[in-house]
């Protein structure tokens, strides 16, 4: 298992990644995305080979291990397998942000700017929290 309790995550919000400092050897990986290129792509791929846009929170989902992160340029959720590597988006229409879709399927909603996500200890839901961005012309 490449996650020890020790190490620390960043998600670079103007650097477009998603990186890890090992707790242990203090080495700087990049796990989803190349810094400095952003995009919304890459669903299905190692997280090298995936796109992102600006990322806020990471948290460890308390079952399985796997990294969930706020892709909140691209208005998604995404998941990091621990075991595999690969990313999915598991929340919004990656690339797609809006306000839509409740009590519908997670990835037929819209999600304006992730910022937050919690997991439930006992029933292992997911809580997001957005920052809607409004905007007027004049």
């Amino acid at each position: 298992m490449w996650i020890q309790t020790r190490d620390v995550f960043i998600p670079e919000h103007d650097g477009y990644a998603l990186r890890m400092v090992n707790g242990t050897t203090g080495v700087l990986t990049t796990l989803v995305g190349k810094v400095g290129e952003t995009g919304c792509f890459g669903d299905g791929v190692l997280g090298t080979e995936a796109r992102m846009g600006i990322s806020h929170c990471v948290k460890i989902h308390p079952a399985t291990g796997d990294l969930y992160f706020c892709d909140a340029g691209c208005g998604a959720i995404r998941k990091l397998d621990r075991s595999t590597g690969i990313v999915t988006t598991v929340v919004g229409i990656l690339g797609e942000p809006g306000s839509s879709g409740n009590g519908g399927s997670a990835l037929s909603a819209k999600l304006a700017f992730p910022v937050d996500i919690e997991f439930d200890a006992e029933t292992n839901d997911m809580y997001i929290a957005e920052f809607e961005i409004m905007s007027s012309a004049r």
